[in-house]
């Protein structure tokens, strides 16, 4: 293919997804904390809302949207002897949560799959392909995770992370990276000069009714 004007060799161009300016309004942050996997059966799902980590629970609590741009887990496959298999995937929040969990190996397909088993060596790391994490059915989620009644789970939870097991409760100590950004509705600077703009275009109107024929004022004002 050839290199475009003005684009240095080697280099190629980064695409964001719907991205705003900063300012007093929102933040990104990222970070990691560990994160344990406690399965009661062989299966595993986690919400990627605000309810993920502890600090993205109390950035909801001041900011009014969310969604998440990086995601991954990084953990030993097992330390227990004898055969061992984890799947993990992730699912797009798109058509309500997922109502049935898989049960076999053999369901997990696509682009956004990650599998590991006994014997690897060294930890395992599965990240959520960029390409399809933010593949977002709406530019940002509510944060409003716990209000009555329930909002629509399509406004709330951008997707699922799904975790098969093949050894039933066995627990997992995962290392969670994520990269959370968060904004309130409007900019107040912005509304602010909506405002000022409409009062300089509006002109001033005098009613007739507080005119008489001569020009002058008539009645209170």
């Amino acid at each position: 293919m050839p290199k475009r004007r003005g684009q240095p060799r080697g280099s190629r161009r980064i695409h964001h997804i719907n991205d705003i300016n900063h300012n007093d309004t929102n933040i990104t942050v990222q970070y990691r904390v560990l994160k344990p996997l406690t399965f009661t059966s062989n299966a595993l799902v986690l919400n990627v809302n605000p309810t993920l980590t502890d600090l993205s629970e109390t950035l909801a609590t001041i900011y009014r949207q969310y969604r998440v741009t990086e995601l991954s887990f990084t953990f030993q496959c097992s330390d227990l002897a004898g055969p061992y298999a984890l799947a993990i995937q992730y699912v797009p929040q798109l058509a309500g949560t997922i109502s049935t969990l898989p049960t076999t190996l053999s369901e997990f397909e696509g682009p956004a799959v990650g599998y590991c088993e006994t014997g690897r060596g060294r930890e395992y790391t599965y990240k959520v392909p960029g390409n399809i994490l933010n593949a977002m059915g709406l530019n940002y989620y509510s944060t409003k995770v716990s209000v009555s009644p329930p909002q629509d789970p399509d406004l709330i939870t951008q997707g699922q992370i799904v975790f098969l097991n093949s050894t039933p409760a066995t627990p997992i100590i995962a290392f969670l990276h994520v990269k959370y950004e968060f904004q309130t509705l409007e900019d107040p600077s912005f509304l602010a000069k909506l405002f000022d703009n409409e009062k300089e275009d509006d002109p001033i109107v005098v009613p007739r009714s507080r005119i008489n024929p001569e020009g002058t004022k008539t009645g209170s004002w």
